[in-house]
C-alpha cells in the first residue's frame, strides 16, 4: 500500500459524511488504488455523475453490462447514491478503497 501511495498509484481521501457508517465514519481516511478494477461488494471512489467537483465513496451493488456502477451507501437512511442518481458510468470511477488509515 505504501509503495502505491509513493508511486502515485494510490490516493488518500477523507470521509465527509455518514453514508458509509458503520464501516467508515466522517473523518476516517481511506487509501484508494487508482488502477484497481472493482467487483460487486468493493467500496469505490467515483466522481459524482452530476456534480463534477464532487467525489463519492460508496459500495458497488451491481455492475451493468456496459460497466456502469450501481452504488449504495452502507447507511441507506443517510446516503444519496444510485437510488437517487442512477448508475454511475465507469468513466467516473477513480479507484477502489484498499485500506483505512488511523
Amino acid at each position: 500500500m505504501w509503495l502505491k501511495l509513493l508511486t502515485g498509484r494510490a490516493r488518500r481521501r477523507r470521509i465527509a459524511g455518514p453514508s458509509m457508517e458503520p464501516m467508515l465514519r466522517a473523518g476516517d481516511v481511506v487509501v484508494v488504488d487508482t488502477r484497481a478494477v472493482p467487483i460487486v461488494g468493493d467500496v469505490v471512489l467515483c466522481r459524482h455523475p452530476f456534480q463534477a467537483d464532487t467525489e463519492v465513496i460508496k459500495r458497488v451493488a451491481a455492475i451493468d453490462d456496459d460497466g456502469a456502477l450501481n452504488l449504495r451507501g452502507d447507511n441507506a437512511a443517510e446516503s444519496t447514491d444510485s437510488r437517487s442518481y442512477g448508475a454511475v458510468p465507469a468513466i467516473h470511477l477513480r479507484g477502489v478503497v484498499i485500506a483505512t488509515l488511523d
